[in-house]
């Protein structure tokens, strides 16, 4: 049965029990009480980004632009301007995007007729970033950019979290889906070696997933 309390009970993320939501509680507590700790690792030479983000943008771009969001901002503070290491700290971490995500389609005409210009795009970024994190939902291995930035990383040793979306009215499904998913040319031993963090839309456990995925990079 679940909780009417006006607590954090009553805003249950999707498809989280009451014993999965005490877990998730827990986690919250260890987030307030680390994030001031949490530090991503500087930018080496040759490298241009902690983090390429790619997704498929039919049914998962509100999920990145919060994503996006809440890396950028998760060393700030509640303050307006936070102390000088606070702000270093947050301007430091470097968010990139696969080509075609400033576009309402996955490819526009124009990325259509340079199938083999985009993808060296999509090479040069996964190759010179820290992490991939990729965006589970369905059919995000059938975008064609996605595809090739998963190949880039794994064959340049690119560490990848993955962020499993679960509501299935945004685009998730289960895990066994995402592996069922996952094409035959792609090693699933090496795309799905780490745990993915579970991504949690509801505001109020969102900086959870993120916490998470900070933890990775």
């Amino acid at each position: 049965m679940d909780d009417d309390g006006n607590g954090d009970r009553a805003k249950r993320p999707v498809g989280v029990n009451a014993i999965a939501l005490d877990r998730i509680l827990q986690v919250r507590t260890l987030f307030t009480l680390n994030k001031s700790s949490c530090r991503v690792s500087s930018l080496h030479e040759g490298q241009d980004s902690h983090v390429v983000l790619c997704f498929n943008p039919s049914n998962a771009q509100q999920q990145a632009q919060h994503l996006r969001q809440g890396l950028l901002t998760f060393h700030s503070t509640d303050t307006p301007s936070g102390t000088h290491e606070q702000r270093e700290a947050k301007e430091s971490l470097v968010v990139q995007e696969l080509p075609f995500e400033h576009h309402h389609s996955p490819l526009d005409h124009q990325q259509q007729q340079q199938p083999a210009l985009m993808s060296e795009q999509v090479v040069a970024k996964v190759t010179r970033t820290q992490n991939l994190v990729v965006l589970l939902t369905t059919g995000v291995f059938e975008v064609p950019m996605v595809k090739a930035a998963l190949i880039s990383a794994l064959e340049s040793g690119i560490p990848l979290v993955l962020v499993h979306e679960k509501d299935e009215g945004r685009g998730g499904l289960r895990f066994s889906q995402v592996m069922e998913e996952c094409p035959e040319d792609l090693d699933q031993q090496q795309v799905f070696e780490t745990l993915a963090v579970e991504w949690y839309n509801e505001p109020d456990f969102r900086e959870i997933s993120i916490f998470k995925i900070v933890q990775r990079l």
